[in-house]
């Protein structure tokens, strides 16, 4: 899934950004204010519940367990894998600086940010296909960005059946093919209401999600 970005969408964000003189957008999100809609938007989407049930999980890394976990032995916890949700805003991190610095980095700090990872070809690597595949070190200036969410199965999901507690038991899919077409339908709810939260009717431009 691709949550896409463009000047419209990132304008319609409930935002903390507030837009004045050199962060006004000109045709460009390589900008403070567009940088922090995006992580005011990504934040709820990534720290949902509902993220940890779908996303693609690092079965390397042992879980520490949840009040939900720890309240009720049949749901699992998960640690999602750092490439089930990755953020242009990620590029940061390769000049020293996190999403949560965005109040206080300067038009030309980020641009720099921009050139240095594009011209290291093992850095751009990583990020390349997050944006305007226009943008080269010679050209900052970019019209769209977005993030790529990966979910994976087999799913967890709740059933209707209780435990000796009162609560309700879950359980996991045997694998992804099992009852797919009930997999789908969660992941899909769950991907539409991320939709619906930041979707636009506006054919002029980019779509703000493709699937």
């Amino acid at each position: 899934m691709f949550l896409i970005y463009s000047e419209q969408v990132v304008n319609e964000i409930s935002t903390t950004s507030t837009l004045s003189g050199e962060d006004a957008y000109e045709g460009n999100m390589w900008t403070r204010s567009s940088l922090i809609a995006i992580r005011d938007l990504e934040a709820p989407v990534r720290g949902s519940p509902e993220f940890g049930q779908y996303c693609w999980s690092d079965s390397t890394i042992v879980a520490p367990v949840s009040p939900r976990a720890e309240s009720n032995p049949t749901f699992s916890d998960v640690v999602c894998h750092k490439g089930s949700f990755l953020s242009p805003l990620y590029l940061l991190y390769f000049s020293g600086y996190l999403p949560n610095d965005l109040e206080t980095i300067t038009q030309e700090e980020l641009d720099e940010a921009l050139k240095k990872t594009i011209e290291d070809e093992n850095a751009w690597a990583n990020f390349s296909n997050l944006f305007d595949k226009e943008v080269t070190a010679d050209n900052l200036k970019v019209r769209y960005l977005r993030t790529q969410i990966v979910f994976a199965g087999p799913f967890q999901y709740e059933t209707e059946e209780l435990d000796a507690r009162g609560q309700n038991i879950f359980e996991r899919y045997e694998d992804k093919t099992d009852r797919l077409v009930e997999q789908i339908a969660m992941v899909t709810d769950f991907q539409l209401r991320i939709s619906n939260s930041i979707e636009f009717d506006n054919e002029n431009y980019y779509p703000t999600v493709k699937r």
